[in-house]
């Protein structure tokens, strides 16, 4: 019995880590559509620069 309240115990551990992991996946890749979004602005901000100086 202990080994199997044990073993039940183990799988919600990993599961909760396993969630857990998958959250930081989904934010991860809200931030990098965040960077992806600043670099687009600064290369046309870089771009604007550009023209303007000539």
């Amino acid at each position: 019995m202990d080994i199997g309240g044990r073993k039940m115990k183990a799988e919600e551990v990993v599961y909760k880590m396993v969630a857990q992991v998958m959250d930081l996946a989904e934010e991860c890749n809200r931030m990098t559509s965040r960077i992806e979004r600043l670099i687009g602005d600064v290369r046309s901000l870089y771009d604007e620069l550009i023209r303007s100086e000539k």
